[in-house]
This record gives structure tokens, C-alpha cells and sequence, in this order.
């Protein structure tokens, strides 16, 4: 009687062997090029949203430039060059630096596309307190001083993202 070698069969033991651990190579790659990907992915909206922030930084800039150069309540018959103080509230701008000899910026109606971005600037009134304390409502609305909110976004795979940035410009020249 011959007996039977079943457990003794090392090219049965040698194929599944084989197929366990293809199977753990390929879910440790599947996990590795998933990690690679979001890395990816992460890496480019880091540099979006680094270069969104420039531009918000940029028209911030432009705004204290435009502040410093135009008188606050200038009343330019084109509305090319209004002061801040004149310019509207509640509406978005954007900044164009001009085409004169000596550029200077000016803020035109509307939102700006650069590339992906989509950048604005809204102003509102301030109101003041009876300290003179910055107040977001029930004061006295400060003739002298604006609050500037610039806004860029933009979309990336089907989200909407946003960098805003707040600053407050007063009538230093007063």
C-alpha cells in the first residue's frame, strides 16, 4: 500500500506561495500609487493656492499704491482715476496698471481672469464707535477709512477655492 504524499508536495505549497504574495505586491503598490497621487494632487493645490495668494498680496499693494497716488476723494470725470473715498461700494474692482507714460494703477468695474484666477476687490464702509473703535455696525460711518476685501478663486477638479484678504486703507493725507 503506498501511501499518500500530500503534504509532502512542494510544487503545490510553491504556487500558492507565489500567489500570496503577488497579491500583497499588489496591494502594497496600489497603496503606494494611491499615496503618490493625493501627494500629487496636494502638491498642485499647494502651488495654486501659494500663487492666489500673491495675487491677492499683489492687489493689496496695488490698492496702498493707488491710495498713496490719487487723492482719496478725487472725482475723475472717466472714473479711471476716483479716489478711494469716491470709489463705490459693495461693487467688485479689479487692478490695471495703465498705458501712460508714467504708469500708475487704476481700479476698473468688474472681476479680472488671469490664467485659472479670478481676483477682485469689493470695498465697504466703516463705521466707528464713539471711542473711534472700528465697529461692524451701530457707529458712524468713517468717511476717512475703507475696508478693502480682495477675493481670488478658482476651480480644480470640479471644487471651488478661494483666498480672501482684508485690509483697512485710511485717508493718511488728511
Amino acid at each position: 500500500m503506498r501511501q499518500l504524499q500530500i503534504f509532502n508536495n512542494k510544487d503545490g505549497v510553491t504556487v500558492v506561495e507565489i500567489m500570496v504574495a503577488v497579491s500583497i505586491l499588489t496591494i502594497a503598490l496600489g497603496g503606494i500609487l494611491a499615496l503618490a497621487s493625493f501627494s500629487f494632487v496636494s502638491t498642485d493645490l499647494a502651488s495654486q493656492n501659494l500663487q492666489a495668494s500673491a495675487l491677492a498680496k499683489g492687489t493689496i499693494e496695488a490698492l496702498r499704491n493707488y491710495r498713496d497716488g490719487i487723492a482719496w476723494d478725487n472725482d475723475d470725470a472717466g472714473n479711471e482715476y476716483d479716489g478711494l473715498g469716491v470709489l463705490s461700494v459693495g461693487v467688485q474692482y479689479y487692478p490695471e496698471i495703465s498705458g501712460d507714460a508714467i504708469p500708475k494703477w487704476k481700479f476698473i468695474q468688474g472681476v479680472e481672469t488671469t490664467g485659472i484666477f479670478e481676483r477682485s476687490v469689493v470695498f465697504e464702509n466703516v463705521e466707528r464707535d464713539v471711542l473711534d473703535t472700528i465697529t461692524e455696525s451701530g457707529g458712524v460711518v468713517d468717511l476717512n477709512t475703507k475696508k478693502a476685501t480682495v477675493t481670488v478663486f478658482w476651480e480644480e477638479r470640479g471644487r471651488t477655492h478661494s483666498v480672501d484678504l482684508v485690509s483697512y486703507f485710511t485717508n493718511w493725507n488728511k
